[in-house]
């Protein structure tokens, strides 16, 4: 179980990479620059290793495949513009409307994802507590 937490946060990174490279304008070219892509995979990729220490709880398991969608929509549903269009879905979907509705979801998702994040860290925390383990300072 812990093999498969690991290679779902490589796939979502994957899938998240080849939407960024789809649908890449001004935006995302800003965050590129300030390296936001590279430290917000990183950061679930960490999340997931230490979450699967954990994989026998069926909770931490929960939250951490909701982490992984969350992130996935979080950033395959923000658009991005260029100087023509606006579009979203790995560049599929050009309807203002539809991109409106895209920043709404994907924020709503982002948010959804750092609560996760404190989720899965305030139950490892507890299980630890419970388990006396001492894998916190």
């Amino acid at each position: 179980m812990r093999i498969k937490m690991i290679l779902l946060s490589l796939l979502s990174i994957l899938i998240v990479v080849v939407s960024y490279l789809m649908n890449f304008g001004f935006i995302r070219l800003f965050c590129l620059l300030m390296l936001i892509p590279f430290a917000h995979a990183i950061i679930v990729f960490a999340i997931s290793v230490v979450a699967s220490n954990y994989s026998s709880y069926r909770k931490i398991q929960m939250y951490n495949y909701m982490f992984c969608i969350t992130y996935i929509f979080s950033n395959l549903l923000f658009p991005d513009s260029d100087e023509l269009s606006t579009r979203m879905f790995f560049g599929l979907i050009e309807n203002d409307f539809m991109c409106n509705l895209g920043t709404v979801l994907s924020i709503i998702s982002l948010i959804m994802h750092i609560i996760l994040i404190v989720l899965q860290f305030i139950e490892i925390r507890r299980i630890d507590k419970k388990t006396n383990e001492n894998f916190w300072p």
